[in-house]
């Protein structure tokens, strides 16, 4: 029968060991800041992947591009302009800072930040975190009763809402969101991830190509057609907006925004659509004026001005490319009327002074 002798040890970490592992955490620490060192270059960010937060959104990247590089040319932003495509494609910032200026005799620099797609959802925690960045003194909120629909934006408010970046300038706090935020080298390296999808870097360069350095998607060519198009299918539409009483998230939304005035002026307008775009609605123009009267009552609560701008007498069909979607003619006539009627108000002390 033999005799087993059992032995214990202590694992312990011999001094070489522990130099190897101290020696490689700071090699570690050297190579990551020299990649933020490099990447922080202006002259080597020309050659590296566009920053990007991660939000799928692609639009979201190019717009935080042009606004980072416009606030280092400008140094501030005045104002911005927030909203769907319906702003996207209809505000133009240098037609209506010329338009404001020729009533008040001052400067106001302004950028455009709406994204298609998006509902007040998304533009709720896009305005908290634009003023809290940029502390504009003026947002402009372009609004429709065709976005109060329960799932109108609702597929880019996840992406947007969920993710880190947003949710960090939120308050919520977590790693990802911290570097995304503070970090050059982490934001190209998300960037670069984007050109492993090839569509969403064609839908990049695209954006890339329509955007002018204000934001406004004014670079697309107009459709060519007689007339404005109904762009959704009515029956899904109407199945959609057959009862404002589902659309109280985007409503709510609205409300979330007025709470922001203490840190900023902030102006709801109604984004004008084609008088095609009422066949979209089951009752057609009654319920349009009944989603309408629902953000009237809300801006009345918090004590905010709502401009009205339907029936938008000022332009012909050639003014738009669909229904809900101005063309280039009328985005310059809307951002002038715009410009005017701000810089009147501005001087009739009606609205505050976004200028410093």
């Amino acid at each position: 029968m033999g005799i087993f002798t059992i032995t214990t040890q202590t694992l312990r970490l011999r001094r070489p060991f522990g130099k190897t592992l101290g020696f490689a955490v700071v090699i570690l620490i050297i190579l990551v800041g020299l990649c933020e060192g490099i990447a922080r270059i202006n002259f080597i960010q020309r050659f590296l992947p566009m920053q990007s937060i991660g939000s799928g959104h692609v639009t979201i990247d190019v717009k935080l591009s042009r606004l980072n590089t416009f606030v280092k040319k400008e140094g501030r932003v005045d104002c911005f302009f927030l909203g769907s495509s319906m702003v996207y494609r209809a505000i133009n910032p240098e037609v209506f800072q010329d338009a404001y200026k020729s009533h008040t005799g001052k400067d106001i620099l302004c950028f455009n930040f709406a994204l298609g797609g998006v509902s007040e959802l998304s533009t709720s925690a896009l305005s908290e975190i634009l003023i809290k960045l940029y502390q504009p003194k003026l947002l402009i909120i372009g609004t429709s009763p065709l976005n109060l629909r329960e799932h109108a934006g609702l597929g880019t408010a996840k992406k947007i809402l969920n993710n880190p970046w947003i949710k960090y300038h939120l308050g919520f706090f977590s790693i990802n969101g911290w570097l995304i935020d503070n970090s050059f080298a982490f934001r190209h390296y998300v960037g670069f991830r984007t050109l492993l999808n090839p569509l969403a870097r064609s839908k990049e360069q695209k954006k890339e190509l329509e955007m002018t350095a204000y934001g406004f998607g004014g670079r697309r060519a107009d459709k060519k057609h007689a007339a404005p198009r109904i762009t959704i299918k009515a029956p899904q539409e109407l199945e959609d907006v057959k009862d404002y009483e589902n659309s109280q998230s985007n409503l709510a939304a609205i409300e979330q925004i007025m709470q922001l005035k203490n840190q900023a002026t902030i102006l709801f307008i109604e984004m004008p659509c084609h008088q095609s775009a009422f066949s979209l609605f089951r009752r057609g123009e009654e319920d349009y004026d009944r989603g309408i009267g629902m953000i009237d009552n809300a801006a009345k609560r918090y004590g905010m001005q709502f401009w009205h701008t339907m029936p938008f007498n000022f332009m012909s069909d050639e003014g738009w490319n669909d229904s809900r979607h101005m063309s280039s003619v009328g985005a310059e006539i809307f951002s002038r009327w715009l410009g005017e009627t701000v810089g009147k108000a501005v001087k009739q002390g009606t609205l505050g002074d976004p200028t410093r």
